[in-house]
């Protein structure tokens, strides 16, 4: 990995939140606002990885001038921000998906597809056990 590609990734893990927050300031519906938080998460991870295969290689990596130093545990903070952050914009899309059927289209099933089954909590049975 060359210095370059560094901070280009790291140049994109900065910008990519604030470009999708502009973006989501001028789309007015909501597909494409799940639209564009999955673009950007999606450039968040690329951009972890780059950086994390840098890191694996080259022990720690600075960028723009040695103001930005990404050690091992930065990495690993970065790739747990890009789980969830990922995690949670693949559930948002498949929420809002199961929420917006249409009434009048009968091509459209009202049931949420396999990936995007609403979770819902088990059934108590029975009494609820009291502390004596």
């Amino acid at each position: 990995m060359t210095g370059h590609t560094v901070t280009l990734a790291v140049g994109l893990l900065l910008l990519a939140p604030f470009a999708a927050g502009w973006f989501s300031l001028l789309i007015p519906g909501s597909r494409w606002l799940h639209v564009t938080n999955l673009t950007s998460i999606g450039t968040l991870v690329g951009a972890e990885m780059v950086i994390t295969r840098a890191v694996f290689a080259q022990g720690s990596v600075t960028a723009f001038d040695d103001i930005i130093y990404i050690d091992a545990l930065s990495s690993v903070i970065l790739f747990i921000i890009g789980t969830v952050g990922l995690a949670c914009s693949v559930r948002s899309g498949c929420a809002e998906r199961a929420g917006s059927t249409r009434k009048n289209s009968p091509a459209r099933s009202s049931a949420p597809s396999s990936a995007c089954r609403q979770w819902s909590p088990p059934e108590r049975t029975g009494r609820s056990a009291r502390w004596s």
